[in-house]
């Protein structure tokens, strides 16, 4: 079979629209009168938890999520863009709990095109150790979620090293999900097993860049058979006063026909 023709996803006109606001993000960083408060708990990655990040204690974290997917195997024209926006707070300098108000998408391919809204979240995050001084961070973070047709539990194991300019994070992540076509009753059950990995060097206070490496295997009836997918990409943080924003582009090394070619994330947050 004839090897399938790619796209670039920098033709793509949504692409051109995610360089220019990001082009434009780092021209203001550069361009603060300021010095920007350089904080360790703004995030270096997008795909990857940190056991530092989190909003200060008893203060307020604002994220805006946008995942846009792009190109797959069975749909050279598919598009989808998951929205989420989340509220953080500080309990203490390890305890952190979120809310997500609203996870929804919108899709665009052969065979549909919609936009729904998919569930509300809330999670809560420890950190057990702390990456700067000690031998190692450790942190654990659950979430629930729920939405009309779909219930979502996970579990994360994070583990990261601050050195110098460094940061390397590693996550180990078991999701359980039940699906149901009614509302509210929830009959198919599944799992997921995700590993992700992320490098970052700090070039200045503002400016972060790495790579992040991201694995998943679907477990559909719990059962260990079928696909497992790689991702690989580079990723960029810009950090401000009050602000951060940080973005990765993930292509697909190996993967199931559904999988999308190329995504991309950006995550925006804002402190008050």
């Amino acid at each position: 079979m004839a090897p399938r023709p790619i796209r670039p996803p920098f033709a793509h006109p949504a692409f051109s629209l995610g360089a220019a606001l990001l082009a434009s993000s780092l021209a203001q960083a550069q361009g603060l009168s300021d010095p920007p408060l350089a904080r360790p708990i703004d995030r270096r990655f997008t795909y990857v938890e940190e056991s530092l990040h989190g909003a200060l204690p008893g203060r307020f974290e604002l994220e805006q999520w946008a995942t846009w997917k792009h190109d797959t195997e069975a749909d050279s024209s598919f598009d989808r863009i998951d929205f989420k926006t989340e509220i953080e707070y500080g309990i203490s300098e390890g305890v952190h709990f979120a809310v997500d108000l609203v996870e929804w998408h919108w899709v665009d391919s052969a065979t549909e095109e919609r936009t729904k809204y998919d569930m509300s979240a809330a999670e809560l995050k420890w950190r057990l150790s702390d990456p700067r001084h000690d031998a190692v961070g450790f942190a654990y973070k659950t979430e629930l979620g729920l939405g009309p047709r779909m219930l979502e539990w996970e579990n994360v194991l994070i583990v990261d090293k601050i050195v110098d300019r460094w940061e390397i994070a590693y996550n180990l992540m078991l999701g359980a999900g039940w699906e149901g076509e009614k509302t509210f009753e929830f009959e198919e059950s599944e799992g997921e097993l995700r590993q992700s990995l992320g490098a970052s060097y700090e070039f200045q206070p503002t400016l972060f860049v790495g790579a992040e490496l991201f694995y998943e295997k679907p477990l559909p009836d719990w059962e260990w058979e079928g696909r497992e997918n790689f991702f690989l990409g580079p990723n960029l943080a810009v950090r401000g006063h009050e602000w951060a924003l940080t973005t990765t582009a993930l292509f697909l090394g190996s993967g199931g026909d559904d999988e999308p070619a190329f995504q991309l994330r950006v995550i925006f947050e804002v402190d008050f």
